[in-house]
């Protein structure tokens, strides 16, 4: 019976630590006011949009985390100039997006550099991902972009080298849910 109690304890033990220290962050949905797209984001993120007749923005900042080194961003734009459609998407691969990595990397200190990049599918929809390391012990920032019903969307996640962090950041930029 004691060895029963103890087992039992010790898998409470193991759960509690596993949620506080390793399972992704709780995220909560949120609905994008410009287009009709759903993410889920850390709790009371930070929403900021521009219309005027021919351009609209919204972007989406995850609050403040409880890790400092995490960043949630959603950004939507669209625009009465251009139609943003899968042309856009295919135009991202011949970007010299090497060039820019480095760029980014000397203007802020870091030693950036471009892990991969490429074409992904998300629900029938194709997209473009970017994966920036951001140097030693600075961890990764990934870059989604899609466009839907006219409007180019970019996800990012910003995330240190904890793998809890890596799995709340994979779990926001996969929920993205085009309505």
């Amino acid at each position: 019976m004691t060895r029963l109690v103890i087992l039992l304890l010790s898998m409470v033990g193991v759960f509690f630590v596993y949620r506080e220290c390793f399972a992704p962050l709780p995220l909560e949905s949120h609905f994008l006011a410009s287009v009709p797209v759903k993410v889920r984001m850390l709790p009371q993120p930070n929403t900021a949009s521009k219309v005027t007749g021919e351009i609209s923005v919204e972007q989406v900042v995850s609050a403040s985390s409880p890790r400092a080194d995490m960043t949630l961003l959603v950004l939507a734009m669209g625009t009465a100039y251009e139609v943003f459609d899968e042309q856009d998407i295919h135009a991202l691969s011949r970007e010299d997006l090497g060039s820019l990595s480095r760029r980014f990397g000397t203007d802020t200190g870091l030693n950036a550099a471009l892990v991969r990049r490429g074409f992904i599918e998300h629900q029938g929809k194709k997209g473009y991902e970017l994966v920036v390391s951001l140097g030693q012990d600075r961890g990764e920032m990934v870059q989604r972009i899609y466009t839907h019903d006219n409007h180019l969307l970019m996800l990012m996640a910003s995330y240190a080298t904890d793998a809890r962090e890596r799995k709340t950041a994979m779990a926001f930029l996969d929920s993205l849910e085009f309505l």
